[in-house]
């Protein structure tokens, strides 16, 4: 048989059937077997050849069910004679029933659509007789209810597979919930216990600095005795004012090690207050500059202020600045060549809504892949036990915290082997009259001298 002897018994413009090969439901064995037995049926009661036909892949076709009783042309499984011919391949626009009708054996095919419940073809039934088979209504309506109920088939597979897949959504979202649940619940415990053994331990380190700072206060005050009685010129006194000075070095040494850790240990449990005042910050750091400037003049190393501006009143506490640029201070000298030709540079200036301090140094620089941990608690760029200066590691941590509680930011810049600069970035802001306090001479503020010297104490040469 040849296409062109088909025709369509129906006048209206055929269009081309895709028949769906997408992923759908598998057909059980269970339905596969009633509707084999609706298809006898149905060709018993018609007298008719009747076969269920579905695409495979590769736009190709196979008899999916056919009628078990004799004279049925359709063979199930091959779908050869079917790619050649019209046989579901065409249906009109209705997607009701499509006959065509072979000239040559005068025979008539009926074919009817079954669909997926979202519209998609299934399969086409396909039953073929003579004229009279199908100008019989009853006869048709006998092959649309088989289609109908095959599609309610269907419908109830798909709706079943849908159900299958929600609740297995829903087992597996409450499955995740489950697992979420308990690993919050890990999470928080392990946090609970990381807080509890990281208070244990802020509180011994503050505990022991503040039990050691004491009997250190106690050997400072017995080493200020014994060198108001050392009279010079006494030979029983020779050694004893070297000796002192090296007891005195060591114990503001100790003293500059436990201050740091209780006041790390403050602001780690935010105990660390604040007390802001209406100041002339220039004037701070002009203070400090010079005592330190005064205090290191016998290891060569310049430290000179330059800031045009005169005066700028910000709120800020005034301990705390002098701790920020001390510490500064005293990395800068500490790694700066001494004996000439060390050079560091301290400025003021303002711009738009910020102060900026500038603490730049001529010394050994930092790498490049260290500039990001340097305000790391416990950090040290060089970590050996033969480094040639001394320190905890948590200096520069602590001022990065007080610049924080400033509402400000410090940031570094620095080349091996040329310098580094300090920046720090302070809001400009008063208090009101209410809490303000007046503005004050710093150098009366504190005894800077003494801070000097604990900050300075593993500077050698000094």
């Amino acid at each position: 048989m040849r296409c062109s002897d088909v025709k369509a018994s129906i006048h209206e413009k055929p269009i081309t059937l895709t028949i769906t090969s997408n992923k759908r439901p598998e057909i059980s064995d269970s339905i596969m077997s009633k509707w084999q037995e609706i298809v006898d049926i149905m060709a018993i009661t018609l007298n008719i050849p009747i076969a269920l036909i579905k695409h495979i892949k590769d736009e190709k076709v196979e008899v999916f069910i056919t009628n078990k009783n004799g004279g049925n042309p359709y063979e199930k499984g091959d779908g050869n004679r079917f790619l050649s011919e019209l046989y579901c391949k065409t249906i009109v626009k209705n997607k009701q029933r499509f006959i065509t009708q072979d000239l040559e054996f005068e025979e008539f095919n009926f074919e009817v659509p079954i669909k997926w419940p979202d519209g998609e073809i299934f399969g086409i039934i396909c039953a073929i007789g003579n004229k009279d088979s199908f100008t019989n209504e009853n006869n048709y309506k006998l092959i649309k209810i088989l289609s109908e109920r095959l599609e309610v088939d269907l419908e109830v597979l798909v709706a079943k597979e849908t159900l299958q897949k929600e609740m297995q959504e829903r087992r597996n979202i409450e499955e995740d919930l489950i697992n979420l649940k308990n690993t919050i619940e890990e999470n928080n415990k392990l946090i609970c216990e990381n807080m509890e053994y990281e208070n244990i331990r802020k509180e011994f380190f503050s505990n022991i600095s503040h039990e050691l700072r004491t009997p250190i206060n106690v050997i400072l005050s017995a080493i200020q005795l014994i060198e108001v009685t050392n009279i010079p010129g006494k030979s029983q006194n020779k050694f004893v004012g070297k000796y002192l000075d090296t007891m005195k070095r060591n114990c503001y040494r100790l003293m500059r090690t436990f201050n740091n850790i209780i006041e790390v240990t403050k602001v780690d449990t935010d105990y660390y207050d604040i007390n802001f005042q209406n100041i002339d910050i220039v004037d701070i750091v002009r203070e400090v500059t010079e005592e330190v400037e005064e205090y290191i003049k016998d290891i060569e190393v310049k430290v000179i202020f330059n800031s045009k501006l005169k005066e700028k009143i910000i709120a800020a506490d005034p301990e705390k600045i002098e701790n920020i640029i001390l510490n500064i201070l005293s990395n800068a000298v500490k790694f700066t060549k001494s004996g000439g030709g060390g050079k560091i540079i301290v400025n003021v200036f303002e711009k738009e809504e910020s102060i900026f301090i500038s603490i730049e140094d001529t010394g050994i620089g930092i790498p490049e892949d260290k500039l990001d941990m340097i305000f790391e608690k416990f950090t040290q760029v060089n970590k050996s036990l033969t480094r040639n200066h001394e320190g905890s590691g948590m200096g520069l941590a602590l001022v990065k915290s007080l610049v924080d509680k400033h509402n400000g930011r410090i940031t570094v810049k620095s080349s091996l082997g040329v310098g580094s600069e300090f920046i720090i970035e302070l809001p400009i802001r008063n208090i009101s009259d209410e809490v303000a306090v007046e503005a004050i001479n710093y150098n009366t503020y504190s005894n800077l001298y003494e801070k000097i010297k604990i900050e300075f104490s593993d500077i050698y040469g000094i």
